[in-house]
């Protein structure tokens, strides 16, 4: 299990290697596909195929909503690689839970600038 420090300096990281923190971009720089497709009651997913990073995001959706499940999925891609949660959650009894709060961590370091909130906080 990665700590919350980890994957803080992990999107410090990316987003200074990518110069962005849009998580769309750091996903192509970083050689990750993204496919949009209508994907019915399903929001997102991510999957590791034959040595390829893939994100699937449902296209009906907004692009804010794109926007964070993007950022979502991006942390699977980089912190657990390898990994197929939907793969976990449907065929065995492992407990996901633990990854998802760490993709959770990575989306909102990656979309919330620190240093903007206390700007913003400063007028008051």
């Amino acid at each position: 299990m990665q700590s919350f420090e980890q994957i803080k300096k992990t999107v410090l990281y990316f987003i200074r290697k990518c110069n962005t923190r849009n998580p769309f971009v750091i996903a192509d720089y970083n050689d990750i596909v993204v496919v949009q497709r209508p994907l019915g009651n399903i929001y997102r997913f991510y999957k590791y195929i034959k040595r390829n990073k893939v994100i699937f995001i449902n296209k009906s959706l907004s692009s804010t909503q794109k926007n964070v499940i993007c950022a979502h999925e991006l942390g699977h891609a980089i912190l657990h690689r390898k990994l197929n949660c939907t793969f976990l959650r449907n065929y065995t009894l492992y407990s996901i839970n633990r990854f998802e709060i760490e993709a959770n961590k990575f989306a909102a370091e990656l979309i919330i600038d620190e240093e903007e909130i206390h700007k913003d906080m400063d007028i008051f």
